[in-house]
């Protein structure tokens, strides 16, 4: 979301909800797997948290 690649969630009262519409409209403007860059896992901040 942050990137811009994703929308943001809508807050209504206490629930947070996505738009299933505007999910799909992002998937499917991501480029195909080969496309992408590859991530590395090292250095994470949630391997902290996580373990």
């Amino acid at each position: 979301m942050s990137d811009g690649l994703m929308p943001s969630p809508v807050r209504l009262y206490s629930r947070t909800l996505w738009d299933v519409q505007a999910l799909d409209a992002a998937i499917d403007c991501l480029p195909d797997r080969e496309e992408l860059p590859k991530v590395s896992n090292e250095g994470n901040e949630w391997d902290e948290v996580l373990s």
